[in-house]
């Protein structure tokens, strides 16, 4: 026979105990039991412990105890089921920042390997325009030598102001480039390419040259036999001839 299960207030009645003896009979007619000689309050509160007593043996703890409330509204407000009705609160905002315009892009990130053709506006009020074209300069220095294109750029801008004319320089590896500058200048202009001792192998640029309304002079290690009559040239003076063919072009422009 298993053990009764052991109550923890052996004097105190249990809730079947105090409700099942009135269930079917009326309570109002009988007499109360002699314990109860107590006042009416003090009658409820006994109630009520020997109630509060019972739930501990059931649950082990009061509510009090376990929701840590000392008052009815905090144990009710601790015990309050939740609505499930609810709405649920506003997502956070998130801020988007505005995307950028391809002009403020451009300036940000930059296209320093963009090595597109660029057809750059030619300056026609220049006297003199110096342009390289494939493969005339490496490394910042004129292809073939040792010699510095910007100090070389600086002493031909310094030796044009000193002659009171024009100078307008452009670099491009790009062959139709080279051939819309050599199109597009006037015959006021003397044009001064240098095509890297290659310009045998672009019959574009030499017809170009031909074309060209104005004075061209080739800069070239090795002479070109190909290169037709209008189209003078200077071999072999390497970095050096940058500055005869501007002096030779000084020179003309006195003459005229």
């Amino acid at each position: 026979m298993a053990a009764a299960r052991p109550r923890f207030f052996s004097n105190i009645k249990s809730a079947d105990e105090y409700f099942l003896p009135n269930l079917y009979g009326q309570t109002t007619n009988q007499p109360a039991p002699a314990s109860t000689s107590l006042s009416e309050e003090a009658f409820f509160e006994s109630d009520i412990e020997r109630l509060d007593a019972e739930l501990e043996s059931i649950f082990g703890s009061s509510l009090q105890e376990r929701h840590g409330a000392n008052t009815d509204e905090d144990i009710r407000a601790a015990v309050a089921p939740v609505d499930q009705h609810q709405p649920p609160p506003p997502p956070a905002t998130t801020v988007v920042p505005p995307i950028p315009r391809y002009d403020e892009m451009t300036r940000v990130i930059g296209t320093p390997f963009d090595h597109r053709p660029q057809r750059t506006q030619y300056r026609r009020d220049a006297n003199v325009l110096v342009v390289n074209g494939p493969c005339a300069l490496a490394q910042g220095k004129i292809a073939g030598t040792q010699a510095s294109w910007s100090d070389v750029q600086a002493a031909l801008e310094q030796q044009a102001s000193t002659a009171g004319i024009g100078l307008a320089v452009e670099n491009s590896n790009h062959e139709g480039v080279v051939i819309d500058h050599l199109l597009n200048a006037t015959e006021h202009t003397t044009v001064i390419l240098n095509c890297g001792d290659l310009l045998h192998a672009y019959p574009a640029i030499q017809k170009a040259a031909s074309l060209s309304a104005a004075q061209v002079l080739l800069l070239n290690d090795t002479p070109l036999a190909d290169s037709n009559a209008s189209a003078r040239q200077l071999t072999g003076f390497g970095a050096f001839g940058y500055k005869v063919a501007l002096h030779a072009a000084i020179e003309q422009f006195k003459e005229q």
